[in-house]
């Protein structure tokens, strides 16, 4: 009976370091706004004027010489490049961490997206 009462605290002293609600050490995943001033800002209503882009993080610590490494670009102007943004109404920041080893962050922007051009002429011009 006492082997179990001991199992079961233990498991219970654990369970909340597995969650992530309350500190996300093992899992931990968020998305939250860039930018928390929305006054009279558009809200997207095309893919087309969406774009994200993302940057990868591998930090270790448990080395005598921490290993951090990071590639990529999660840039709001590189992400407006990449998607053909004009101009950003707005962007949110997703974080995914997996043992605060593996992290993830990528940035998603929503705005206006820029004008197309064929790049053909015009007959009669």
């Amino acid at each position: 009976m006492r082997k179990r009462i001991v199992h079961v605290l233990a498991a219970l002293a654990v369970m909340p370091l597995l969650s992530g609600c309350i500190f996300g050490l093992v899992y931990s995943h968020t998305v939250e706004p860039l930018d928390i001033n929305l006054t009279a800002t558009p809200v997207y209503i095309e893919r087309a004027e969406t774009g994200e882009s993302a940057v990868s993080h591998v930090n270790i610590p448990l080395t005598s010489i921490p290993l951090d490494v990071l590639w990529n670009s999660n840039a709001i102007g590189d992400a407006m490049k990449l998607h053909g943004i004009e101009q950003v109404y707005y962007a949110d920041l997703e974080t995914l961490s997996v043992l605060r080893i593996w992290n993830e962050y990528t940035v998603h922007i929503y705005g206006k997206p820029a004008a197309k051009t064929d790049g053909a002429a015009k007959p009669g011009g």
